[in-house]
């Protein structure tokens, strides 16, 4: 717990150690506490799930069902943007190990465990509440979430300094350029599925 604490006080010295001693059951512990802090946090409104095609239950329900879903989704995402991050760093002149990136990457998800002191608000959604208290519980918890990834970035930035021996310059590129690429792509081919959807209502309606 100590050094846990330490990552979000000390960063540039707990980064250091972590690559030194290896502690991937904090890792992986951290990985699932995070994933079941934010399926808390994010339980969906009656109303939300009553807009979905399927009879998925009260929202408690429809929680704990994909609560194991998620905690896969959370441990495959690490694995793939660990990679990712390794691989840019790599290009970038990093001389670290992709078991560091992994870890970088892992203890640099330790400030979403403080949405926990959101839980309260997520949790007045499941009772009936006016539109106006949700919608603004909703965005408190959402700007919250902003913060915290700021904040988890900037560790990821420090913790690849640390662990690859480069600059701030490059530990910043290796950190950003995965994300930001890979939501360039996500954006590139919805725009081709719509580019592709009005070229085929075109042509029905030539004809």
């Amino acid at each position: 717990m100590k050094q846990m604490a330490s990552v979000l006080i000390t960063p540039t010295v707990t980064f250091r150690e972590i690559a030194q001693q290896k502690p991937w059951a904090k890792a992986i512990l951290i990985i699932v506490l995070v994933a079941v802090i934010r399926a808390l946090v994010t339980i969906p409104d009656e109303r939300t799930l009553k807009l979905l095609p399927l009879d998925l239950g009260s929202p408690r329900v429809f929680t704990l069902a994909i609560l194991p879903f998620l905690i896969l989704v959370g441990l495959l995402f690490w694995l793939f943007f660990s990679l990712l991050t390794y691989g840019v760093a790599k290009l970038f002149g990093g001389k670290g190990t992709f078991s560091s990136t992994l870890l970088v990457l892992a203890y640099s998800e330790l400030p979403f465990v403080l949405l926990i002191l959101v839980l309260p608000l997520a949790i007045l959604r499941l009772y009936p509440m006016p539109a106006e208290i949700l919608s603004l519980s909703g965005l408190f918890i959402n700007l919250f979430q902003l913060a915290l990834v700021a904040w988890s970035v900037l560790l990821i930035i420090v913790g690849l300094k640390e662990v690859h021996f480069f600059g701030y310059l490059q530990s910043t590129g290796a950190a950003c350029l995965p994300p930001c690429g890979c939501l360039l792509l996500i954006f590139l081919f919805v725009g081709l599925l719509i580019t592709l959807g009005l070229i085929s209502t075109a042509n029905l309606l030539g004809q």
